[in-house]
């Protein structure tokens, strides 16, 4: 494994004609240190799964449940040439139907769950006769069912139900792939799916006849993409991406897949096999990229968002990206303000953006503020023409075209406080908020968006914190200032050098309390050997960051401008040497300390390298890594750029 993650650092630095720089460079001489890479989960990897079942074509195995019938395995050629299609045989005297009673169904049961209105659903399968010559499937989305019966003989739709689409494809040699497909008109507790015989003669089962079936799929989808075959999918996943470093377990058995997800082990992408665990499961970091800070971003039905002087009609129009998401804020007959409102937890003294899609209705004028601020953050636009109304004292409004009649309108404050209600309110006329509602009236509104930002960014839709769309922050691991760390899993040998250099991209959350960031050996200040970068350090409310450095005796730098303070998102680097007493932190490109203070002798330590506590135990890091890498040499100054520009582009910092 470590060959492979070396190799891969090897294709992409040559992928770039070798001008571009890739940290695999910092470690090409032999050089000890570790890199930790969370972007590793790419786009390609959270969207490489489209089947959502498991044993596709294994219709024997316990997952999927046999009614009245049996499964003959590797019964016969397969549309893809291979003996794996399976026999589906019904009891006999069993009645040729899907019912999970007196049937001969095979089913799975919650094969989606939690569905939303809007959701396509695609359920496709290959069928041959073989005896028998229709195939029924069926969909159940928790509400209502769909289903279709399909002629095996020549692939015609005998029937198909209201309200959902039936398209079958001749796959060759009798085999056709039957698609069916619909999309949720409100939203569904489950979906479950069966499929089974018929014949167009027989009505019961004779314990001999059936069809031959593989190839089943079930995906988000109008109309059925190329088959993918899955079997327990964390096989399939790391057969696709073998060189994948990130893991849920410490073991690393079960692959991150998918945003949200705790990470229980980290690969060293540097090649040299220093890979960092987190055996208790409550103490792992999450694979992150949100920026997004509310939940139910496109439901305000949901209770989420309190109402007040308001109801709010789901899925009333088109919204901007197409779907029929948009719901619409109606007015009630109450005198007084006629709004939603959802409260978060913020930063004080940090600028935010809070952004909504809007489009007139009945009214045409919304006012967005941040309701827990005691200054004037209220800004109040028309729709109709795209203007700005008003800009409250404290605020700057933005209102920006997104066609069709939609404008994303946006205000930026920073709240004094650490409650940042994010409210949307219907306005009469001129500015006028308060008033005795008609009980019609109303406008559309969607997406809305709080993000610690000085203007909107790209919309990023959120359900729940690990539900959300891949867009945002760049891939980090979050780390929730309590107990989450890792660690690796023996001792990185730095014992051969007195010189570290160290890079990392990390957001500091908060100024609070004492974190680390990383360090050698379970404590600096009790070991020689050491080093450590501290965000922030023992006296957080001056000290913004901490770097320290130790032989026998310990050096320190710390930053103490208030311009480094909490929140904020950094390019941190620290270059140490024991033996010329040097130390230096390094932010987003800049020298901003240094110490000449005596390091005493010796090398660095043969130790574990600790991130995001002490010792795994102590001083926790409320915040962010984007990158983590640390290289056992002295770095010249031209690739401490080149690496610096590196992380920040990880890390979403422009230097």
């Amino acid at each position: 494994m470590d060959a492979d993650l070396g190799e891969l650092g090897r294709r992409r630095r040559r992928g770039n004609g070798g001008d571009a720089f890739s940290p695999f460079a910092l470690f090409a001489n032999g050089e000890q240190g570790l890199w930790y890479d969370p972007s590793d989960l790419t786009p390609e990897k959270t969207s490489w799964r489209r089947n959502l079942l498991t044993y596709s074509q294994d219709f024997e195995n316990v997952i999927w449940t046999k009614t009245n019938s049996t499964v003959s395995t590797d019964a016969a050629v397969a549309p893809d040439g291979t003996t794996t299609a399976e026999k589906h045989i019904p009891n006999n005297t069993i009645a040729l139907t899907i019912n999970t009673a007196s049937g001969c169904p095979i089913r799975r049961t919650s094969a989606v769950s939690g569905v939303a209105a809007g959701y396509s659903i695609s359920f496709s399968l290959y069928a041959k006769a073989a005896g028998y010559n229709r195939v029924i499937m069926f969909v159940d989305d928790g509400l209502i069912t769909k289903n279709c019966v399909v002629s095996l003989v020549d692939g015609s739709v005998v029937s198909v139900s209201s309200g959902s689409t039936c398209t079958v494809t001749n796959a060759g040699n009798g085999w056709y792939r039957v698609d069916l497909a619909f999309v949720f008109t409100s939203a569904g507790t489950a979906s479950g799916i069966r499929f089974a015989p018929q014949d167009s003669v027989a009505t019961t089962g004779d314990g001999t006849s059936g069809i031959f079936v593989w190839g089943a799929q079930l995906e988000q989808a109008t109309v059925a993409s190329a088959y993918q075959r899955i079997t327990d999918f964390n096989s399939d996943f790391l057969a696709a991406f073998p060189t994948h470093a990130l893991f849920q377990d410490s073991a690393g058995t079960t692959p991150v897949t998918a945003l949200g997800q705790s990470v229980g082990r980290i690969l060293d992408k540097s090649g040299k096999g220093n890979h960092a665990i987190q055996a208790t499961s409550a103490s792992r970091p999450t694979l992150q990229a949100r920026a997004n800070l509310l939940t139910y971003s496109e439901q305000f039905d949901n209770v989420a968002w309190g109402k007040t002087g308001s109801t709010v009609t789901a899925n009333a129009t088109t919204a901007p990206d197409g779907t029929t998401t948009a719901d619409k804020l109606v007015e009630d007959t109450s005198t007084g303000q006629h709004r939603v409102l959802q409260a978060i937890t913020v930063s004080s003294g940090v600028a935010y953006a809070y952004s909504i899609y809007v489009k007139a209705n009945t009214r045409s004028r919304i006012s967005i503020f941040d309701n827990s601020s005691a200054s004037d953050t209220e800004c109040i636009f028309d729709l109709s023409n795209g203007t700005v109304v008003r800009q409250g004292a404290a605020a700057t409004a933005i209102i920006t075209s997104a066609g069709s009649g939609w404008y994303r309108c946006t205000t930026v404050s920073t709240p004094s406080a650490t409650t940042f209600s994010a409210t949307a309110r219907l306005v009469s006329t001129g500015t006028t908020s308060s008033y005795t509602g008609d009980g019609t009236s109303g406008l559309f509104i969607w997406g809305a968006q709080v993000e610690r930002s000085v203007t909107p960014t790209t919309y990023q839709r959120v359900v729940t914190a690990t539900d959300y769309a891949d867009v945002g922050l760049p891939r980090n691991l979050l780390f929730d200032g309590v107990d989450d760390s890792l660690a690796t899993t023996g001792n990185v040998d730095f014992s051969a050098t007195d010189k570290v250099s160290l890079f990392s991209g990390l957001t500091k959350a908060s100024d609070a309390a004492q974190g680390i960031v990383a360090e050698l050996t379970a404590s600096t200040a009790l070991n020689t050997g050491a080093f450590n970068v501290q965000a922030p350090s023992a006296t957080p409310a001056t000290n913004r960051y901490a770097f320290e450095s130790k032989g026998s005796l310990l050096a320190t730098a710390n930053v103490t401008s208030a311009t480094y303070a909490a929140p904020r998102t950094d390019v941190v680097t620290m270059t140490a040497a024991i033996g010329t007493d040097a130390l230096e932190g390094r932010i987003n490109g800049a020298s901003v300390v240094t110490s000449a203070t005596d390091q005493g002798t010796g090398n660095f330590a043969n130790a574990v390298v600790y991130v995001g506590r002490r010792g795994g135990a102590t001083l926790p890091l409320n915040g962010r890594i984007f990158q983590l890498i640390i290289r056992g040499a002295a770095t010249d100054s031209v690739t401490v750029i080149n690496a610096e520009q590196y992380v920040a582009q990880k890390t979403g910092v422009t230097l």
